[in-house]
């Protein structure tokens, strides 16, 4: 059985024995393979999923490289979710032509609103809410922004909601959140790309926190050599989580120049475990008044790197970061802190309206 995926006009082809696991595995609006828009280069993926034991092979195929990538999923917790994760990451690491933002993007009139923020500032219900609006769903959290036009595309994956309701659903179940298919929002699903009209910041306040805090998966087989490396990093400290999995919650204080001995831990270790993601320990007011304030470019950029979905291995942050200020140049940005989200709403409808009445808008 076969199905077939698009993103950003590239086809991909998922096969598997199992009905039932590709059916697990659509995460995303479904489309028949088209040709690719990276730089006019002819990309394709293959992905196979195989079962007893389970496993996926990513074959990326391009005009100026070949490369195969194996990796068994069988004692994995979640094997359609990491799956998932690692035909996205062999994506995006393909791309050269895009810049890869962590926000969310609605569009409107042919333009697009930017929405980025830190995770749990609330991106997704926005994007959701403003959908009601009469706006068009381009993603709810990542943003292609096209290195030469500045354009934004629509990268329209599954949605994650708590459930509305207490009867059961056919879905993967995420930290008690269910996936929702993009053409089940009951609102219109962007195809093309657009220019940005604007960008918004979501401000959640300051972070008080003094720790960082990791979590890791650890494949079972490493468990003990994993941790027992990292209990040896002084000012690291480890806690299992309460769970059947092999996860664990690293944490060590700020400022104290241990993030880069952490990561090169797990970089060196990276065969042994399954995942390791960074915690935010943001604490949004929602029961405020929020503020639309303008915003310098170069501050919403400074932001955007912080959390930014693509890497640019090649590039040193400071030009990456001037590659991204000009690509935001004649973007008006502005901060939105976080607040009623009827009143998010309301400003944000309201700058729209007033960016929307500049007629020369585009031509500054």
């Amino acid at each position: 059985m076969i199905q077939y995926y698009r993103i950003l006009n590239v086809g991909i082809s998922l096969e598997s024995d199992s009905p039932q696991f590709l059916e697990q595995f659509n995460w995303n609006y479904s489309w028949f393979e088209v040709p690719s828009i990276n730089n006019g280069k002819q990309l394709s993926f293959s992905v196979r999923l195989r079962g007893a034991p389970a496993h996926i092979i990513c074959e990326k195929a391009t005009s100026w490289r070949n490369s195969s990538y194996y990796e068994p999923l069988a004692d994995h917790p979640n094997p359609c979710a990491h799956a998932h994760q690692i035909v996205l990451r062999h994506l995006v690491n393909a791309f050269d032509d895009f810049v890869l933002i962590h926000a969310g993007v609605v569009a409107k009139n042919r333009a697009a609103a930017i929405l980025s923020g830190p995770p749990a500032v609330g991106k997704t219900t926005l994007v959701l809410r403003l959908l009601q609006e009469g706006f068009t769903f381009f993603s709810d959290d990542v943003c292609p922004v096209h290195r030469q036009t500045g354009q934004a595309s629509p990268f329209p994956r599954s949605v994650w909601l708590a459930p509305s309701s207490s009867k059961p659903q056919k879905w993967i179940r995420q930290n008690r959140k269910v996936p929702i298919r993009p053409d089940k929002l009951e609102a219109p699903v962007g195809i093309a790309a657009c220019q940005a009209k604007c960008v918004l910041y979501l401000d959640p306040g300051k972070v008080c926190d003094s720790f960082h805090e990791l979590e890791i998966g650890v494949k079972l087989e490493w468990e003990a050599d994993v941790i027992q490396g990292l209990e040896k990093l002084v000012g690291v400290s480890l806690q299992k989580r309460k769970t059947p999995l092999c996860e664990w919650r690293v944490k060590y204080p700020k400022g104290e120049g241990l993030t880069r001995n952490v990561k090169e831990y797990l970089n060196t270790q990276r065969q042994r475990i399954w995942n390791a993601y960074k915690i935010d320990r943001i604490q949004p007011n929602f029961e405020r008044s929020p503020v639309l304030t303008p915003m310098p470019t170069h501050q919403a950029v400074f932001h955007q790197l912080g959390d930014l979905k693509q890497g640019p291995p090649h590039i040193l942050p400071g030009r990456f970061f001037m590659e991204l200020s000009t690509l935001f140049n004649n973007v008006p940005c502005y901060r939105l802190t976080t607040g009623k989200l009827e009143k998010m709403i309301a400003l944000t409808r309201g700058l729209w309206q007033e960016l929307s009445t500049e007629t020369n808008y585009f031509s500054r």
